[in-house]
């Protein structure tokens, strides 16, 4: 990414705008469902000693209710610090909760001494242990290096260079272009968007969430994860552009406009049409091709 200098940064921001009531009708409740899943989900992981601790982002309305719920699965809950709702990097950009911007929460989940000793690391700011404690595979944790080193904001940015077009394949983890919704599978950005390792995490957190008995959102996610997006950025704005809505956030500066297209496969009902990628052209036959026009064309008013 060609990046402007470091100084420049704008306030974090979320615009988000929905392409039809029934869309938003449809997809808002089914967004709020998948995100308030995974922290169970990772619940559900510890107890059964698959993972020590995982690392999570919650909206700061859910974290009250999270704790009775971690001392029933027998696990230990931390709050590590706040973020910005579109600032889905690391956390050495943080912000204040209490400047009026909205924000959400850093959680580690997990058994006692591991979040003990996440919090400690969170709080000298180590972040790369603290990320290989939570199971990040060692080539994400690399890529994480590269991001703090170049004081990245948005890690989304890094996933440019290597193609514009992203094809849907079997180890796809197209998860960072939805995170400001928290509903990604893996709690880190990838170190590719056809890395394997995170893909074979991010089937782990889809069969314990199956298991768990939760089908439907599981389902929903699916649905979602299949869909085409496009993400574009220039002078430190990023637009996000997907079949039901399209937002606007933060992101690194830069003086050129990047484009990455998640291809896709899938498409809602309530999805928008359009000309361009990526909505699809719509059915309805164009008014030029229709018979009434063609019979208009054959029986011309002529003016006197």
């Amino acid at each position: 990414m060609n990046q402007l200098p470091p100084t420049f940064q704008l306030p974090d921001f979320l615009r988000v705008t929905w392409a039809s009531q029934p869309a938003q009708a449809a997809w808002q409740p089914r967004l709020n469902a998948i995100r308030d899943t995974w922290p169970r989900v990772a619940m559900d992981l510890v107890s059964a000693g698959a993972v020590g601790c995982v690392l999570r982002t919650v909206p700061p309305w859910t974290i009250f209710r999270l704790y009775p719920e971690a001392k029933r699965h027998g696990v230990s809950i931390r709050v590590l610090g706040v973020r910005g709702l579109a600032v889905p990097s690391y956390a050495r950009y943080q912000h204040a909760s209490g400047d009026g911007r909205p924000f959400c929460y850093d959680v580690v989940i997990g058994n006692d001494p591991e979040t003990r000793l996440v919090e400690h690391l969170w709080e000298k700011r180590d972040y790369l242990p603290a990320y290989r404690l939570a199971g990040v595979p060692e080539c994400c944790v690399e890529a994480l290096r590269e991001d703090i080193f170049s004081q990245r904001i948005d890690s989304t940015g890094r996933l440019f260079p290597a193609t514009e077009n992203v094809e849907a394949g079997v180890d796809a983890v197209p998860d960072p272009l939805w995170r400001c919704f928290h509903i990604e599978r893996a709690s880190f950005v990838p170190c590719a968007f056809d890395c394997a390792n995170a893909g074979r995490l991010c089937r782990q957190w889809i069969d314990t969430a199956m298991n768990s008995g939760y089908e439907s959102e599981m389902t929903w996610l699916g649905s979602i994860l299949s869909w085409p997006v496009e993400w574009t950025a220039l002078h430190g704005i990023a637009e996000v552009k997907t079949p039901i809505l399209k937002f606007a956030c933060t992101t690194d500066a830069t003086n050129r406009k990047e484009v990455l297209r998640y291809l896709g496969k899938g498409y809602p009902g309530e999805g928008a049409t359009g000309l361009r990628f990526p909505y699809h052209r719509s059915e309805k036959p164009a008014l030029t091709s229709s018979a009434s026009f063609r019979q208009g064309l054959e029986n011309l008013i002529k003016i006197q």
